[in-house]
């Protein structure tokens, strides 16, 4: 009998897309790079804080590194 190794299940992301007038988005993207952290990561925090959850882990999300 031979065992086969079944491969961990991928997580799945999904994507959003957000409309923000010019003078907003230049605030964030300043205050992103000056906060040294991702757009996506201050959106994530501010919706789990939002809806009162946990935000995944930083590792559930291997895109979140390259995101801004």
């Amino acid at each position: 009998m031979t065992h086969e190794s079944i491969p961990a299940r991928k997580q799945e992301i999904k994507q959003v897309s957000i409309r923000w007038p010019d003078d907003f988005w230049e605030k964030v993207s300043i205050a992103s790079t000056k906060g040294r952290t991702s757009i996506q990561a201050i959106v994530t925090e501010a919706v789990a804080k939002h809806l009162g959850i946990d935000p995944p882990a930083e590792s559930d999300d291997p895109s979140a590194k390259d995101a801004a």
